[in-house]
């Protein structure tokens, strides 16, 4: 029950190769991304416990390497990010600062949504809000692809969605626009096994989803080991040089495991505790922790110092968020746009 699953064709690189090509410090970028997010999310799961935080809270825990390796290797200026309601890490990635992340998830306004999003909707320049219906922020990807082409900016979009969403009608749409006219738009199914407690195969009749897709549509499609930071970073990194060629739409199926609930008030009922203990083993920080102290990049004792580092950061973004004044009802409208 935990990925990632066998009989399946991934798309893997030489991890020597990848890692010697990157250096040293992209790799530690890329560890720092992956550590910040994982704390980030464990600091904010502490304080939605103590009621700082209202309404509902979707941990990314668990699928770091997939947003990492996808910004690491694009670079955030260069993509429109789109997202669903597990936003926290992509909105991280992409501008938003972690005392900015905290601050929305109190509700005040030194918040990313200055306080009005809270946990769902996080937002930066690069990330147009987290989007709350399943599947329906597949067609705002569509719609910032054909501006891209429209405008000649240059960008390719990303779209992250769950397996949940990879059967809505919204998504089937979306792609059908996407390749019929040919807009570049990567669509990214996380493919976390489970929609909300549902397992996907007793609600997506296709398996692995990404082939059958790419089949129907007549575009390229990747299946990719969502816990290795390595092969989400090349494999990002070749499909947006593919993509800005041919201006084609991509579609990628990693197969993940959150570590956490659906969201913060999921039972987990449906999970023993041997798949969970099997799916903890599959941690892509400490995967790529142990790749990085056998390159000889860092050795054991410094990257304890670098994790207490951030730690550290953390902890005083955290109390600079909390000094925010309450969400202004006031400025309710204050950003929005109209023609």
């Amino acid at each position: 029950m935990h990925a990632p699953l066998s009989g399946f064709s991934y798309t893997t690189f030489d991890q020597k190769k990848v890692l010697s090509s990157i250096g040293k410090e992209k790799a530690l970028e890329l560890l720092r991304h992956m550590f910040t997010i994982r704390q980030f999310e464990i600091m904010a799961e502490n304080i939605y416990l103590e009621g700082l935080v209202a309404g509902f809270f979707h941990s990314y825990i668990g699928q770091e390497a997939i947003q990492v390796g996808a910004v690491g290797a694009v670079g955030s200026d260069r993509g429109h990010w789109i997202t669903t309601y597990r936003c926290h890490a992509l909105a991280l990635l992409t501008g938003c600062t972690p005392t900015a992340g905290f601050a929305e998830l109190l509700g005040n306004q030194l918040g990313c949504a200055k306080g009005r999003g809270g946990s769902m909707h996080f937002v930066t320049d690069r990330m147009p809000l987290g989007q709350g219906i399943v599947g329906g922020h597949t067609a705002l990807s569509t719609g910032f692809a054909f501006k891209s082409v429209y405008q000649g900016d240059d960008l390719v979009t990303y779209c992250f969605l769950g397996d949940g969403a990879s059967v809505q009608g919204a998504f089937y749409e979306s792609i059908n626009l996407a390749a019929l006219w040919s807009l570049p738009v990567v669509f990214v199914i996380e493919n976390n096994v489970w929609g909300m407690g549902t397992h996907y195969n007793r609600a997506v009749a296709m398996d692995p989803i990404a082939p059958h897709l790419g089949g129907a549509f007549e575009l390229e499609n990747h299946i990719l080991d969502g816990m290795n930071i390595l092969d989400s970073y090349q494999l990002f990194k070749e499909v947006h040089e593919k993509v800005c060629k041919t201006k084609r739409p991509v579609i990628i199926e990693a197969k993940t495991q959150r570590f956490k609930g659906h969201s913060r008030s999921d039972t987990e009922y449906y999970r023993s505790q041997e798949d969970m203990e099997a799916i903890r083993h599959l941690d892509p920080i400490e995967a790529f922790k142990k790749q990085l102290v056998e390159a000889g990049f860092l050795l054991e004792e410094e990257i304890k110092g670098f994790e207490k580092q951030i730690k550290e950061e953390l902890y005083k973004n955290l109390e600079e968020a909390k000094k925010g004044a309450p969400c202004d009802i006031g400025d309710i409208e204050s950003g929005l746009e109209s023609n």
